[in-house]
Formats: C-alpha cells, structure tokens, sequence
C-alpha cells in the first residue's frame, strides 16, 4: 500500500535500481482492494508452483516438446505446458498482449524496464492468428 501513488505503483527494480512507475487497470485495483493490508508474500519459488498448479488447471495441458542438451547429446522430452509456466512467462504474455491490443513499443519499454527496443523484442511473440489477420487486411 505504501507504494501506490496517483493510481500508480511506485518501486525501484531490483536488477536496474531504476525507479518504475507502473499505471494500474481495474484488474491490479481490484487485486489491491482485496488486501488493503498488502498482498499475501510468496517466495518466487511458491508463486511459480501456484502458477503451474493454475495452468492445470485451467486446462493448459497440451503436450510440449522441450529440448535440452548435456554437452552434444541432444535430449527431447514431451511435457505438459503448465509446467512449464512461471512468473516470467507473465512477463512475455504481458509484452505480447500489450502489443496486441495496440499499446506502442515505447509505452511497452517503459513498463518492462528495457533499456533498448531489441532487448524488448526478445519478449515479444507474434502469433500465427495476428499474422494471418494482418497478411489479409494488408493484402485482401
């Protein structure tokens, strides 16, 4: 509570000491309102367990290929794609959502915190339904 701010959370990040100003929606307002005393502390490990537990779900079972390898040898595996899901896969849905939905690279970087438009765009994931309906509104 103490870093809300004109309708906006106030902190330094950790990896930058940059000092973010992040605009809350009605979603992180109504969050915020649930616990006028603060949100609940999770570990980052917990938060990502909970996060897999979620996907499950919410039905995000599709099987996955995941490759990986020790020294050249390399190892394929079929998982499921809730356990691959962790905090930080919130933060390539939010770039790609936001992108999606109009918001421009600049405003994007701003919220992220990237110092440079290429290191955003590692984050950024263009679907095949977006490219399929911007190939026919650019072409017919």
């Amino acid at each position: 509570p103490d870093n809300i701010e004109d309708d906006q959370l106030v902190f330094r990040a950790v990896k930058t000491r940059k000092q973010q100003h992040v605009d809350l929606n009605q979603y992180s307002r109504a969050i915020l309102a649930k616990y006028p005393s603060g949100l609940p502390k999770l570990s980052q490990q917990k938060f990502n367990d909970y996060v897999k537990e979620l996907g499950q779900h919410c039905g995000i079972d599709k099987q996955t290929l995941v490759v990986r390898y020790r020294g050249s040898k390399r190892i394929e595996d079929r998982v499921p794609k809730y356990s691959l899901l962790s905090s930080h896969t919130g933060r390539h849905t939010f770039v790609t959502q936001s992108l999606e939905r109009g918001m421009s690279l600049e405003v994007v970087q701003k919220f992220t915190g990237h110092k440079d438009l290429k290191s955003l765009m590692g984050y950024a994931k263009v679907r095949d339904k977006r490219k399929k309906t911007e190939m026919e509104n650019a072409w017919g």
